[in-house]
């Protein structure tokens, strides 16, 4: 893993490997879009708060359990994709067989807080989130159901999918996030891959 900062944008990944012994390569070249974080408004009341965001959308091959209280191996070569006790194995490229399972993983972050219905208590968050998978980003093909959030940053693994039926063709995976407190402001985003016999 190699671990980097980078302006908001879009960029270009290109991962170079080259055989020593038998003097072959290959090249391999991916888009990626760094997101902005770090959105400000303000509301009616002159209260400023971050601006939700529906960033991270990841296709995963696998997933592997980790031991309890097993410390972080920062040398692993995907130790960007742990989550608590869970390290994932992303796929790379967007190409797949029919006989390929997929599964989604997504996260949400800085959804707006508001009143919680016991004065109290601290804010609470309210949202909700939806992916589905359209054929050619039109024709729908498979939904997972709403997932209620009540936490300003949440997320969620759907999966895993069988493509078994899937006819070839590309695909979009969209995700769409609502935030409850901005006035179910909408927010959407999503990653596209292609099914090939």
């Amino acid at each position: 893993t190699f671990k980097m900062g980078l302006k908001t944008g879009k960029y270009t990944l290109s991962v170079g490997a080259m055989d020593t012994k038998g003097g072959k390569g290959s090249l391999a070249s991916q888009t990626l879009e760094v997101p902005d974080f770090s959105q400000i408004e303000t509301a009616a009341d002159g209260t400023a708060h971050p601006v939700a965001s529906a960033s991270s959308l990841v296709l995963i091959r696998s997933f592997e359990q980790l031991p309890m209280g097993a410390p972080a191996d920062p040398s692993h070569p995907f130790a960007a994709f742990t989550f608590g006790d869970m390290r994932a194995t992303p796929y790379f490229g967007s190409t797949f067989r029919t006989a390929d399972p997929v599964s989604i993983f997504y996260q949400v972050y800085d959804l707006t807080p508001g009143p919680a219905s016991d004065p109290a208590a601290p804010p609470v968050a309210k949202g909700r989130a939806l992916v589905r998978i359209l054929m050619d980003g039109k024709t729908e093909v498979a939904r997972a159901n709403w997932k209620q959030i009540e936490t300003t940053v949440d997320g969620d693994l759907i999966g895993p999918i069988s493509l078994a039926g899937y006819k070839p063709g590309r695909y979009q995976v969209e995700l769409t996030l609502i935030d409850r407190n901005a006035a179910d402001r909408t927010l959407k985003q999503g990653t596209w891959f292609e099914v090939v016999p």
